[in-house]
């Protein structure tokens, strides 16, 4: 293996941990909604997500999540599944539909992806093609994992909402 070559597996996951990292996410996933199989859900990995209402108190902040979702920009379907760096545990789904989706957009500077509810809640956050394993080495919580084709296959979900 080439110095390149090692220096990139040190800091990014490997064709079979990226394997393993997406069948932990959608088995996370699919137990969160207690459903079988994934029902033409794709999954990306998502990360530092702010939660909650747009004034006053009951903000959140997740770390790891899955982000669930359905390409079809009539019938919108997004469920945000809060799960911990080890892949072992979940939190309860959140759930953006036809019925409650307001609007989607981006933040001004940083480019995260934004969604607001008819509730008045909004959900921030990002969907990285590749997040490596050097956040881990510095403290921070994250899974590494390469997802280049989900990531663009979340960002064209998100443009279509937008047509």
């Amino acid at each position: 293996m080439s110095l390149f070559g090692k220096l990139k597996s040190a800091f990014q996951a490997s064709p079979e941990e990226d394997a393993i990292v997406k069948l932990k996410m959608a088995t996370l996933f699919m137990r969160s909604l207690s459903i079988a199989d994934l029902n033409g859900y794709q999954l990306a990995y998502g990360k530092h997500m702010t939660a909650g209402p747009d004034l006053g108190n009951g903000r959140y902040r997740y770390y790891n999540y899955v982000v669930g979702f359905k390409p079809d920009p009539i019938n919108i379907d997004l469920v945000l599944v809060p799960i911990d760096a080890e892949l072992y545990d979940y939190g309860a789904p959140i759930k953006i539909n036809s019925k409650t989706f307001k609007k989607a957009g981006k933040t001004f500077l940083r480019r995260l992806y934004k969604f607001k509810t008819i509730y008045g809640n909004t959900f921030i956050f990002q969907v990285p093609p590749v997040n490596g394993k050097a956040a881990n080495m510095f403290g921070s919580n994250e899974v590494a994992v390469n997802q280049e084709a989900e990531a663009r296959a979340f960002k064209e979900f998100f443009e279509n909402l937008n047509k």
